[in-house]
């Protein structure tokens, strides 16, 4: 936790001081010297962690699924999850065709870091999406 805040105060600071160089050199353009300046600042309303963002404005949870894929271990992994707000969608595709299933209410899940970890390394990288 201590890297994310640390690399966001560093990104926040590099977004402060181009935003106020650009914004005071067209300013010093147009403006006489001797005026009153107001100048505002961009505030934070909110601040979440990557779970909260996920789940208060997660959609779908998206799996990619091939005829090699586990059913049982996608239920064994899932299950960990369980009664969460992130509806879980399944595209399979088998040689015959493709399919998109939803899985139900039931398997909604917590969109946990460690849940994204073990179905990345089980699908793929690419297999795995949260639709927002």
């Amino acid at each position: 936790m201590m890297s994310l805040l640390i690399s966001l105060e560093i990104w926040l600071k590099r977004i402060r001081s181009s935003f106020f160089e650009a914004k005071l050199r067209s300013y010093r353009r147009g403006s006489e010297t001797n005026e009153t300046s107001i100048v505002s600042r961009i505030a934070a309303e909110n601040v979440f962690s990557l779970a909260a963002v996920r789940e208060r404005f997660g959609k779908a949870l998206k799996l990619r699924m091939g005829q090699s894929a586990d059913a049982a271990q996608l239920k064994q992994i899932l299950s960990r999850y369980r009664n969460g707000v992130i509806p879980v969608t399944v595209m399979y595709q088998g040689p015959s065709g493709e399919a998109e299933i939803d899985l139900g209410e039931d398997w909604r899940v917590k969109p946990e870091d460690s849940l994204f970890s073990e179905l990345r390394d089980w699908l793929s990288p690419e297999g795995v999406s949260l639709k927002y």
